[in-house]
């Protein structure tokens, strides 16, 4: 941080907190200020900013948190002085990407937004609290994009009371010259401190709206992240919501994302070239479980890299004593926590210039962000039968800007899940396909060029072998009777009467797991799974097409019956 970062000069300090113990990892620290001003009486003539103020600190920082407390009439200076400093946004805050209509929607937009620890339901939003005398309406939950722009800006979003965006107003989220996560202290000088001054300590409105000036309210879009996933032996929905089961063994491509400058029509519907420039790349591995006749496969390991600079590929592994191993690059990772830490259950976030991964103990998850706009969970189950082992589960999310430009075995990301099964050289497959017929024309060829694999390999262990496996093993292409029958109903919540024809994913998934492998952890992580990405793609608005204007004249009463038809993607 140089003298530039600073330019609002503060003359007065009083110290709010200090002996602020950093953790591994990324932390937030809350002050409140009302309190504060309790334990300070010297605080008693100052015009305060009564509230909540977050501060984002790096356990390699030497932590000493000063909060600065300003006069109304230094703030009124400073924020005249920044106001003068700063570049139209238009500058700086192309290709944001919008914000979820409804805070439901951005619940589940992994690949792109984060909860913002300071503005969560149920507790204070001080900052994005809406001035009374213009009727501005408040926030009561903020997200924060995950990304970032070529000129390190990022992007808030703000949800009302109603659940839905605000974009006008104090209330509202707004694009930040500097990225909240990755450019912690810069941003805290030319986004948080103005905003403190010119909206929070100032009085006069119109200096506040100078601030809304030069940081504009984001603005919300019809289109959605998109999510799809594998899990089990292996079940995969992709990301237009078409289910279907490929127990492969080899390595596969899970997920390619053209570059945009070459994704052009006659490109994304012709044959997979590993040889042109890829956005994002990644790949899974899948293996028999041992003691089943190697007739079930699931997922035991993946690999991911985006095309940023300086990225290095992510590899994880379930060994063969079936502990995951996670590397990037060469370099393994420690994702425990240390000794010296209180709660072994704290979540541990380790960041880098092109990746963010992000370990949940208790949830037994670790999710990987790239800042272009993919998001990846990787969900560790512990099986018993037929034997102890490891099972990846992985789900991805990715913005919806992506669209037209995907390959593998997520499928063909257009909004037409008919087209999804577009095998490596460019063949769509019918949905209405068997199980064998998938796993030969479509699965089987997403197989992985050995020379192109980002892969960790344990000794004795090479691509080539993957690869022969692919081509050599034929998995159980019919579903043998349960032991129970009942049992397995239960455990996958289906009636006792119901017929297989009327079973959702969540349940036929689980029921074949359950039926191959005996294992209830497994069935059971797999109906979890498939209910989450329903979930997740019930939570999207799809935009009604109208056929016909409907008009009226000005100050005339009128009512009118619109009967729209709408097919969702699952």
């Amino acid at each position: 941080m140089t003298k530039a970062d600073a330019s609002l000069r503060i003359r007065q300090i009083i110290e709010l907190e200090t002996g602020v113990t950093p953790h591994l990892g990324h932390q937030s620290i809350t002050i409140d200020l009302n309190r504060a001003r309790a334990r300070q009486t010297r605080l008693a003539f100052l015009p305060l900013a009564v509230g909540f103020l977050r501060f984002s600190v790096y356990a390699v920082v030497t932590v000493t948190t000063n909060i600065l407390i300003w006069k109304e009439e230094i703030a009124y200076a400073g924020c005249n002085k920044w106001s003068a400093a700063q570049l139209v946004p238009t500058t700086w805050n192309q290709d944001l990407l919008p914000c979820p209509y409804t805070r439901t929607q951005a619940t589940v937009a992994d690949c792109c937004f984060a909860l913002d620890k300071a503005c969560k339901l149920g507790e204070s939003c001080w900052f994005h609290q809406g001035r009374p005398q213009f009727q501005e309406e408040s926030a009561v939950e903020c997200y924060r994009s995950k990304g970032t722009n070529s000129y390190g800006a990022g992007g808030q979003c703000c949800y009302g009371q109603n659940g839905q965006l605000i974009t006008t107003g104090t209330g509202a989220g707004s694009d930040d010259r500097y990225h909240s996560s990755h450019y912690i202290f810069k941003h805290f000088f030319h986004d948080v401190l103005p905003f403190i001054g010119c909206c929070k300590v100032s009085r006069d409105p119109e200096m506040c709206d100078t601030y809304l000036r030069h940081r504009p309210p984001r603005r919300g879009s019809n289109t959605n992240p998109q999510n799809g996933g594998a899990w089990g032996d292996p079940h995969y929905q992709t990301l237009d919501g078409l289910a279907y089961t490929f127990n492969g063994y080899g390595e596969y491509t899970y997920l390619a994302i053209l570059e945009h400058d070459t994704a052009t029509l006659q490109e994304i519907t012709a044959a997979f070239d590993s040889t042109l420039n890829y956005t994002f790349m990644s790949q899974v591995r899948t293996a028999p479980l041992v003691e089943t006749g190697n007739k079930v496969t699931v997922t035991k390991a993946f690999a991911a890299k985006s095309n940023t600079l300086g990225s290095q590929p992510i590899r994880m592994v379930v060994s063969r004593r079936e502990h995951l191993l996670v590397y990037r690059g060469n370099e393994m990772l420690d994702l425990e926590p240390n000794l010296d830490s209180v709660n072994s259950n704290q979540t541990i976030l380790l960041t880098f210039s092109d990746v963010t991964i992000e370990k949940e103990p208790v949830k037994k998850t670790i999710t990987l962000t790239w800042p272009i706009g993919v998001s990846v969970k990787v969900s560790l189950v512990n099986i018993v039968s037929p034997a102890a082992a490891v099972v990846l589960n992985i789900g991805a999310s990715l913005s919806s800007a992506f669209q037209g430009r995907t390959y593998g075995l997520l499928g063909n990301y257009d909004g037409n899940s008919a087209n999804d099964l577009r095998n490596k050289n460019g063949q769509v497959i019918s949905s209405n396909s068997t199980t064998e017929q998938i796993h030969r024309q479509f699965g089987t060829t997403w197989d992985i060029d050995p020379t192109k694999s980002m892969m960790y390999y344990e000794q004795n262990e090479t691509p080539l072998f993957y690869s022969q496996q692919n081509v050599n093993y034929t998995p159980l292409f019919s579903l043998p009777r349960p032991s129970n029958d009942n049992l397995a109903r239960q455990i996958c919540h289906i009636g006792p009467e119901s017929e297989s024809s009327t079973w959702t994913t969540a349940q036929w998934t689980c029921f074949f797991d359950l039926t191959v492998t005996n294992d209830q952890a497994l069935a059971q992580s797999s109906f979890v799974a498939s209910q989450e990405l329903h979930v997740t793609m019930s939570s999207y608005i799809y935009r009604l097409e109208l056929s016909h204007e409907l008009k009226y004249d000005l100050f005339q009463m009128f009512s009118a019956l619109a009967t729209q038809r709408c097919q969702l993607p699952y």
